[in-house]
């Protein structure tokens, strides 16, 4: 049985799903976020307060944030954008150690 060629998700557009309104923000998690989500056993319960009260929020030089929150397996961190009223969310990763201290 020969095997089908798949093309690899960089050459596939970005497709967004539908987000979640939360107090007045729209969230939008990208499919990456929410395979991460599932990945890591996390819900968008758990994801959305960490960026409603994370404990600490550090800047990538691409211009997206990371909200960190601690969670019993270590550190949540949330890298998201903000666009107009809708902030995405790119991804979610548990991380051992938390943010560096500047």
């Amino acid at each position: 049985m020969a095997m089908a060629v798949l093309p690899s998700d960089a050459s596939l557009p970005r497709k967004d799903v539908p987000g979640v309104e939360i107090r007045g923000t729209m969230r939008r998690f990208t499919r990456h976020a929410r395979n991460r989500m599932c990945l890591y056993h996390l819900t968008e319960a758990e994801v959305s307060d960490a960026l409603r009260q994370p404990d600490r929020v550090t800047s990538t030089s691409h211009g997206e944030q990371h909200a960190w929150k601690p969670i019993p397996r270590g550190w949540l961190r949330v890298t998201c954008v903000k666009e107009d009223q809708t902030t995405i969310v790119i991804t979610v990763t548990v991380r051992r150690r938390g943010p560096e201290e500047s």
